[in-house]
């Protein structure tokens, strides 16, 4: 992993975990374009709801949107 890389992933987990602890209930989606230094599986454990890579529908976003505000 490339030093930007890493501080990059730094920045999003550090972000991520200043949000979830002022409000732990925060839903996050992580919208980006190919990232092969965040996957999926390791946003989730960050604590992000919602993992979307480019490009993305309009559609697809607002589904995602519903569905972290209202799951239960």
């Amino acid at each position: 992993m490339k030093a930007y890389e890493k501080k990059f992933r730094a920045i999003i987990d550090k972000l991520a975990q200043k949000v979830l602890h002022i409000r732990s209930e925060m839903p996050i989606i992580l919208w980006c374009g190919f990232s092969e230094d965040i996957s999926e599986e390791t946003a989730i454990r960050m604590g992000i709801k919602k993992y979307m890579q480019k490009p993305i529908r309009n559609h697809d976003l607002l589904k995602a949107m519903r569905h972290i505000l209202y799951e239960k």
